[in-house]
């Protein structure tokens, strides 16, 4: 039931708005702001724009430059409120389902991992691109004969040799591995029995 003296607002969108709780309404008087912003760029632009590229089977990189505009690249790191950010998630997949997967591994398990986990390294060399969409990472956890069981059925091993970490195994099913710019790969350390994480770059050699 609406509640009193509240007007449903569907300006601008192709629907009625599916906040049907108004839980948009608890947020800070900024965050509903920038969270207003965004859904009307997800149904004006985002929604329409993605049809297309999914009837072409192409990845829709034409629209990342804005999503990293908006901050939709930074919802692990900008401060903003849980709230503000599971809208977000929310937001997104109303637009397009598919681009809601890629937001949600690249805050979560790109930028989310580097920041609380990465070398000072690591975090000059990858968030100001990753925030911006200009580059993209892979989460690379599961593997050919089974599934995400990084709790003990780990294959893919680590060791280290002359001073190099050399990986051995394979991953399948890693969302954006075809063109990102680095992939998080997890692993076993071969010495300590471990479970670890490599930043590998696309131009890292690979020996098959």
């Amino acid at each position: 039931m609406q509640p009193q003296g509240r007007e449903l607002d569907v300006t601008g969108l192709p629907f009625a708005d599916a906040d049907l709780m108004y839980i948009a309404d608890l947020l800070p008087a900024a965050e509903r702001e920038r969270y207003l912003d965004i859904r009307a760029f997800l149904q004006s632009t985002v929604r329409p724009a993605s049809i297309d590229y999914w009837n072409r089977e192409e990845f829709p990189f034409g629209l990342l430059a804005e999503m990293g505009k908006r901050g939709l690249g930074t919802l692990q790191t900008d401060g903003t409120s849980k709230l503000f950010k599971g809208l977000m998630y929310v937001e997104v997949a109303r637009a397009d389902v598919s681009l809601s997967a890629l937001v949600g591994i690249h805050n979560e398990l790109i930028v989310g991992m580097i920041d609380a986990l990465g070398s000072e390294e690591h975090k000059q060399r990858w968030l100001p691109g990753l925030a911006a969409f200009t580059q993209l990472g892979a989460f690379a956890l599961t593997e050919p004969e089974h599934g995400s069981d990084i709790a003990g059925g780990l294959e893919t091993s680590a060791r280290l040799e002359d001073g190099e970490w050399v990986i051995n195994g394979a991953k399948r099913w890693i969302g954006l591995g075809y063109f990102v710019d680095m992939v998080i790969i997890w692993v076993c350390d071969e010495y300590d029995g471990h479970v670890k994480a490599f930043v590998v770059e696309k131009d890292q050699p690979v020996v098959i």
